[in-house]
This record gives structure tokens, C-alpha cells and sequence, in this order.
């Protein structure tokens, strides 16, 4: 009885796995007749793939690749012939390239398996590569209609397929894909890929987006701005300060990249190297007026007024006409006139606290031409007001005070 079992089993299987290899031919079959049955011809297929016997045969996989494919190139032919497609369809012959690319790729994965003998005889390489090359261009359509849509995610899928094609082994030897890859047209939708990918809110797939277009050379800039961008969002600081480098390396006369590394600094509390990354850039491109005033600010932060005056001076000599340099320099002498004026009201000695009201009022003296600048400069900004009217208050300059009163209660 146990040897009968055994025997029933085995014809069991094998019964099984020809109806399996049946299902695979007559889904084949389906795709081919003159109305094809793309319907049916999937749900064969669907249970041969899941069958444990069919689905480690590249035959298998190729099938399913190709089903998508023969309903693409059947509605892709209507458009070539002038043809006007409905949404239905539209969406029918989009759906297929983006179901058909993973069939091959398990194809490619099973189909170049060494044989007995350690050979690899690949069966679907050029089946392959013909349905792709039919259907690559239409990859760029479908993402583009996605992102209008903004589904970011198939978006991604669309543009990253595009980008992936040229590299499998259908492709190996194909000098026309690899012309493509230096082409900018492919440069721009693996950049787009990476833009969907942020959108998308996936920091990983961006990143290894922008990185692959990095090295392509596309559009360098921006791709390094948001590359920085990514690693920022997931916290890796090390590579977001390597990518501003190369891009502050790139790139001099873009201040994104060398103030993003000096703020990363400051944020982290990392002063000195804050500064020793601000006298670097200033060695390099001494006439940039924004280096030295964020240099002067470090200063001011640390307490070290006379070194904040002096870049804020320099960045006023290169920039005049910059209401915030103007400030800068004016709050300097405008926060310890405000102390100054504090210490006297403490100080109980009326000669001490002459002299001390003295000095507070001086440095409000040498204040008033900056924040008086920056407010011709920037007339609306009520900061320069708000100053402008205690400066006028404590040297007793009723009129300019009256008139500063009047504009901020404008």
C-alpha cells in the first residue's frame, strides 16, 4: 500500500506540473490570436507563477513579460498609426510597461543560470531586448503623466525603470543604449527620478537617484543641493557635509553650499570650525560681503564685539547699500549703549552715573548712521523703526522721535 501511495503521489505532481506548463503555453497562445484574451491569458499565468514547479522557469516569467508586452505594442500600434486612444486604454498600455519590466527581470534572473555543465545559454535574451527597446521611451511618457498626477511614487517607478533598462543583460554589448546613457535626455529623467522620489518623501531611493546622476555630470548644481538635502533629512551628517564640500569645491560663487556647511557647524555648536570654514571661504573669495558678515555674527554670539565690528565693517565696505550689514553693525553699538544706560540707573554715585549715562549715550550716537541707513534703505522694516525711536528717546531728539512714533503707528 505505501508503494502505491508513493506512486499515486508522483503522477499527482506530475499531473500538476504539466497542467501548469499547459497554462503557460495557452496563456502564450492567448496573446497571440487575432483578439487576444490579455485577461484570461493573466489569470493562466497568475497560477502558473505561483505554481512551485513553473515559477523557477524562466519560460514561466518570460510569458508573463510578455502578455504586457503584446498588449502594449497592440495599443502603442494605434498610435503609431494615428490612432486616438480612450483613457481606458491609455491607462491599459501605461499599466503594461510597468507590469512587464519585473516579468523580464526574473526572466534574466533564471534564464542565465548555468546549466549541468556550467554553461549559460540564455533563451529570451532578444525577445527581451526587442520588447524593451519597443517600449523604453515610453517609459519617460508614463512617468510624466503620473507626476501631473501627482502620484509621486508610480512617477518614481516610470522614470527609474527608464533609468534601469540600458544596464540589464539584454542590453550587455548594445552601443546604442550605451550612447544613450551620455545622452542628456537620460541624464534629465534619472534626475526627474530622483525629484519623484523626494517628492515621494523616500530619502533613500532620492539618494541613490541624485548620487547616480551625480556622477553622470547632469545638472551638478541642483543635484547636489538636493542630495545634501536628503542625507540632511536622514541624519547623515557626515555625508551631508562631504556632498556641500564637493559642491562648495564645484561650485565657488554659489554661497548655498559654503554657508549651508558654516550653518551645519553653528547648529551643531561647532564654533571654531564654523570659523575656521568662514576664514577659508574668505581666502578664497575675499570680496564676498555675506562671509564676513556671518563671520561677524559668530563673533557677536560669542561675545567677541570688536572682532564682530570689524568683519561687519569689512562686509559694510564691500556692500553699502545692505540694510541688514547696516544693522548689524548698528545693533553692536545699540546693545551696549542699552547696558550702559542699565549699569547708570544702578549706580548710586551721580558723578559715576554721569559718566556711565554718558558713554551709553555716545554709543547710541554711534548707532544712529547705521540703523538710520538701514531705514533708508528699508523703509517698511519696523526693526529699524523700533531702534531708531529708542536712539532718538535717549538723546533726546523729540522731533525724530516724534516722526518715528508716527511711522510705526502707520
Amino acid at each position: 500500500m505505501k508503494r502505491v501511495f508513493i506512486s499515486i503521489s508522483l503522477c499527482l505532481i506530475v499531473a500538476v506540473s504539466f497542467a501548469q506548463s499547459k497554462n503557460v503555453s495557452n496563456a502564450q497562445k492567448l496573446v497571440k490570436m487575432e483578439n487576444p484574451d490579455y485577461a484570461e491569458a493573466r489569470n493562466l499565468i497568475k497560477s502558473a507563477l505561483e505554481n512551485p514547479e513553473t515559477s523557477s522557469d524562466a519560460k514561466t516569467w518570460y510569458v508573463a513579460g510578455f502578455i504586457e508586452s503584446q498588449q502594449f505594442e497592440n495599443l502603442s500600434n494605434k498610435l503609431v498609426m494615428g490612432m486616438t486612444l480612450n483613457a481606458d486604454e491609455e491607462k491599459a498600455m501605461y499599466d503594461a510597461i510597468l507590469a512587464m519590466l519585473p516579468y523580464f527581470q526574473k526572466t534574466e534572473e533564471l534564464d542565465y543560470v548555468p546549466d549541468a555543465k556550467g554553461k549559460i545559454k540564455p533563451k529570451f535574451k532578444g525577445s527581451i531586448k526587442s520588447a524593451l527597446s519597443n517600449a523604453h521611451h515610453y517609459y519617460i511618457n508614463g512617468g510624466s503623466i503620473a507626476f501631473d498626477a501627482k502620484d509621486y511614487p508610480k512617477a518614481y517607478e516610470y522614470w527609474n525603470d527608464y533609468v534601469i533598462i540600458p544596464d540589464m543583460k539584454a542590453f550587455e554589448g548594445d552601443k546604442s543604449m550605451e550612447k544613450l546613457k551620455n545622452d542628456t535626455t537620460y541624464q534629465m529623467i534619472a534626475y526627474y527620478s530622483g525629484i519623484a522620489a523626494s517628492q515621494m518623501k523616500d530619502s533613500q531611493k532620492a539618494i541613490e537617484a541624485y548620487e547616480k546622476v551625480n556622477k553622470m555630470g547632469y545638472k551638478n548644481e541642483e543635484v547636489l543641493q538636493y542630495l545634501a538635502f536628503e542625507y540632511d533629512q536622514i541624519g547623515d551628517k557626515d555625508n551631508y557635509i562631504a556632498t556641500l564640500k564637493q559642491g562648495a569645491e564645484r561650485f565657488p560663487d554659489n554661497d548655498y553650499f559654503q554657508l549651508s556647511i558654516i550653518n551645519a557647524y553653528i547648529t551643531a555648536n561647532e564654533y571654531d570650525k564654523a570659523i575656521s570654514a568662514l576664514e577659508e571661504a574668505i581666502r578664497q573669495q575675499p570680496q564676498k560681503a555675506v562671509l564676513y558678515t556671518v563671520l561677524g555674527g559668530i563673533y557677536e554670539n560669542q561675545g567677541n564685539i570688536e572682532k564682530a565690528r570689524e568683519n561687519f565693517i569689512k562686509a559694510m565696505e564691500l556692500n553699502p547699500n545692505d540694510a541688514e550689514i547696516q544693522s548689524n553693525l548698528g545693533r553692536t553699538y545699540f546693545n551696549e549703549a542699552v547696558k550702559k544706560v542699565a549699569d547708570a540707573n544702578n549706580i548710586s554715585d551721580q558723578a559715576k552715573y554721569q559718566a556711565t549715562l554718558a558713554e551709553g549715550k555716545e554709543l547710541y550716537k554711534q548707532a544712529m548712521p547705521y540703523f538710520e541707513k538701514a531705514h533708508e534703505l528699508k523703509p517698511d522694516e519696523n526693526e529699524y523703526k523700533i531702534a531708531l525711536r529708542s536712539i532718538y528717546y535717549n538723546l533726546n531728539m523729540g522731533d525724530k522721535y516724534d516722526q518715528m512714533e508716527k511711522e510705526l503707528a502707520q
